[in-house]
């Protein structure tokens, strides 16, 4: 194993002591001598990341030992950028030089656009889609406004504009920035921006990718803001007692995402089995069309009689856009409830 010699000349220990992990093919763990100088010129190989570079996500594992093999034979081709004493670009190959035993090569950022610079290095290498784009500019948000700030800080007097800019336009100038960076519209990002606001556990997984923007807007939607109505606990007391109750899909967030968790709610909006086909006003009024499914409809319906016969509603939350005005919910209710009480 190859030896290095220290300032002074004399011989040391190998700046390599490798151990192979369990099941590893080929991939070297490294212990760092304390008397090699050009890696101890790196702080023992720990840099801090800046804040910009953390929006992006770091590689997977396996991925990593992949580019630390391809740096161990073909060398590093791209630098690591560093700006403020820390990592603006090049997170991976940083961990991945470490991997492969080999000092990184890395330049400095002394530009004044810290964070669109660091977007177009991530945007030559990645393959994200629109919602994790997204979920991206929206948290760049915050960095693109620092930039501006910074700009107009180092302006001549005679060029700049007012100092002090209404924060709403300011707003707006650093989402348009940051949308146009990333390639997505201005509406994607206010979109983001909401989602991580209310519900950053699903923010997360649409930054990863594992949900598109539609999907993460429609848990966000589901999501309780308030806390239970009185009139909720009550019905969610009559489900407890073996009842069926219906639920309005916007008002009623409490009470359906506890029916959801139990597994106990039941969509009846038309696009279910249990639907109305009878249309508000152009089939007529509230009570006429609720009138036509309980008389006319359900009671020629097999697929929906025979479910209730055998007791698929009963204990249930149906979940409509009506109540508490009149609903064909009411109806199934009342049908699954006389099955619950025989």
């Amino acid at each position: 194993m190859p030896s290095v010699r220290n300032r002074r000349g004399s011989i040391c220990c190998s700046p390599l002591e490798v151990r192979r992990r369990p099941g590893a093919v080929g991939v070297p763990k490294l212990r760092l001598p304390a008397c090699l100088p050009s890696l101890s010129r790196k702080d023992s190989w720990t840099m801090k990341h800046h804040p910009i570079a953390d929006v992006w996500p770091m590689m997977a594992e396996d991925k990593l030992h992949e580019l630390a093999d391809d740096i161990r034979k073909n060398g590093q081709l791209v630098p690591v950028w560093l700006y403020e004493g820390k990592i603006l670009d090049g997170r991976n190959r940083w961990a991945a030089c470490k991997i492969a035993g080999v000092e990184p090569k890395t330049k400095e950022y002394t530009g004044d656009e810290p964070t669109a610079f660091a977007v177009a290095m991530n945007d030559r290498r990645r393959h994200m889609n629109k919602g994790a784009l997204a979920a991206v500019a929206a948290e760049l948000l915050p960095f693109f406004e620092s930039d501006a700030k910074r700009r107009q800080a180092r302006k001549p007097k005679s060029e700049s504009v007012p100092a002090k800019l209404p924060e709403q336009n300011r707003g707006v100038e650093s989402r348009q920035q940051a949308a146009k960076s990333v390639g997505v519209g201005e509406r994607y990002v206010q979109d983001a921006k909401k989602v991580k606001q209310e519900a950053p556990e699903v923010f997360e997984r649409l930054k990863a990718g594992k949900i598109t923007l539609q999907d993460a807007k429609r848990e966000v939607a589901k999501k309780p803001t308030d806390d239970w109505r009185q009139d909720e606990r009550d019905r969610q007391a009559e489900v407890e007692r073996g009842l069926t109750v219906v639920a309005n899909a916007s008002a009623d967030k409490n009470l359906i995402a506890w029916a959801e968790r139990e597994r106990l709610a039941v969509r009846i909006d038309r696009s279910t089995r249990y639907g109305n086909p009878f249309v508000l006003d152009e089939d007529g009024d509230r009570e006429e069309v609720c009138d036509a499914y309980e008389r006319h409809y359900m009671p020629h319906k097999p697929s929906i009689t025979d479910r209730i016969e055998a007791g698929e509603l009963s204990g249930k939350v149906l979940v409509c856009h009506c109540y508490p005005r009149r609903c064909h919910g009411d109806c199934l209710a009342a049908e699954a409830n006389s099955v619950s009480v025989k």
